[in-house]
């Protein structure tokens, strides 16, 4: 089970910094993440847009709400389109 982190400074609308408490598992340029609790209407899918060096700070593309300290960062396996791409070969199986 891949565990989260969690923001250690709020973040406004249009923001493209993310402080968090570990980047370890999230320093990949190009990474999909899920900002916030899963279910939650302010969730969103966000993208590293910059390589990210091991401390505390993810720079990512503007997210369109604002979270909380304490708001959860999930990495994600899959994006929709990796599903998608996915799905004519999954139907000939």
């Amino acid at each position: 089970k891949r565990e989260p982190t969690y923001l250690t400074a709020s973040v406004a609308a249009a923001g493209t910094v993310l402080t968090v408490q570990d980047n370890n598992q999230f320093i990949t340029d190009n990474n999909f993440y899920l900002l916030g609790a899963i279910g939650s209407e302010t969730s969103e899918i966000v993208q590293n847009n910059a390589s990210t060096t091991l401390g505390t700070s993810i720079t990512v593309d503007a997210i369109t709400f604002a979270h909380p300290i304490n708001t959860p960062l999930y990495r994600l396996d899959y994006t929709n389109t990796d599903l998608l791409t996915l799905r004519p070969l999954l139907l000939t199986i």
